[in-house]
């Protein structure tokens, strides 16, 4: 097992990196005009960077091969380790590539899904996972990587998830002393973290598609990974839960009124949250809030088998409360002078 001082200094390593790269990748994303000029769907009233997620994932691979060298004794955790910088390379280089000059939905789509496919192969040859099994996951996994960058609407909101996420799997790594789990969790968790100070509570850049896929994929790789480990279903997806809900109820909504389902949009309950409250903070505060509930349910559930039913239930209370915030804070507006801010 890997020792805590280890640990630290994979995410001590990994924090200065992603920062490093970050500083860097700025100006040459400028100098390229890579600048999001907003418009009527936009959350944000100033021109900003985007393209923010090329430093993330750059810091993000540093922190993977520290890891891998770390277990270089252990095939199956630096084949899983692999499989992990396997998707989120591709998907930077999709995501990059949509950043810089755009992509037609079905080529992006394409490329999604054939990362994704590699990817569960992987996991399916190195054990854990069953045929099926890597088939629900490929298609899970160009869900969830849409799913990560229809969300990435506020500041701060993708920079958190992907904190509470890696934190998260870590600790269901080290519970289950599987070291390549934590050490990856912790590098996810961290990158991500470091890019906080550059989007929130001002944003200076944005992430991008590069940074939203790559969070939306590697979220979904510590899952599988966790999956093939034998982790209870709702541990495992307890702290996706939130961002898949708010996408999958927009997207029936909106197909149920017959709108275009690729087209930008205000209708996700966090967007709802931010243009009543005229708060980023607000809008991520929520998200983030409900996304560490449910994951605490999905440990509780991992810790106490028999509380699945418990944990279920509590987390699709979560999730109501989340979607129904809007409504909640539309009638505290009209019923009370309620001051709102632009944070």
């Amino acid at each position: 097992m890997v020792s805590p001082w280890e640990g630290l200094g994979v995410a001590l390593v990994t924090f200065i990196a992603v920062t490093i790269c970050l500083a860097l990748v700025r100006p040459f994303l400028a100098n390229r005009q890579l600048v999001d000029v907003p418009n009527f769907r936009s959350s944000h009233t100033q021109p900003t960077v985007r393209g923010g997620g090329l430093g993330i994932v750059a810091g993000l691979l540093v922190g993977l091969v520290l890891s891998a060298l770390l277990l270089a004794g252990s095939a199956g955790q630096l084949a899983r380790i692999a499989a992990v910088g396997l998707v989120v390379t591709a998907l930077a280089v999709v995501g990059f590539t949509e950043d810089v000059r755009g992509l037609r939905v079905r080529t992006r789509l394409t490329c999604q899904a054939l990362t994704f496919m590699c990817a569960s192969v992987v996991f399916v040859l190195v054990g854990g996972i069953t045929g099926i099994m890597g088939l629900v996951a490929w298609f899970a996994g160009v869900f969830y990587v849409n799913a990560a960058n229809f969300m990435d609407g506020v500041n701060g909101i993708s920079s958190m998830h992907g904190a509470v996420v890696g934190a998260y799997f870590a600790v269901v790594g080290y519970a289950r002393t599987e070291p390549g789990l934590m050490l990856t969790g912790v590098t996810m968790g961290v990158a991500f973290l470091a890019f906080l100070p550059w989007n929130a509570p001002r944003a200076r850049m944005f992430m991008g598609d590069t940074g939203s896929y790559v969070l939306g994929g590697g979220s979904w790789a510590l899952s599988l990974w966790a999956l093939a480990l034998g982790i209870p279903p709702l541990a495992v997806v307890a702290p996706l839960l939130v961002y898949a809900a708010d996408v999958a109820i927009t997207l029936v909504r909106r197909a149920m009124q017959g709108a275009h389902l690729t087209q930008a949009h205000h209708d996700h309950a966090y967007q709802q949250v931010q243009k009543i409250t005229n708060s980023h903070g607000w809008a991520s505060g929520v998200i983030t809030l409900g996304t560490i509930t449910c994951a605490g349910f999905g440990l509780w559930n991992l810790f106490v088998p028999g509380a699945t039913l418990w944990a279920f239930a509590c987390s699709l209370m979560v999730i109501a409360l989340v979607l129904a915030t809007p409504r909640f804070l539309v009638r505290r507006r009209a019923s009370t002078s309620w001051p709102t801010g632009a944070v």
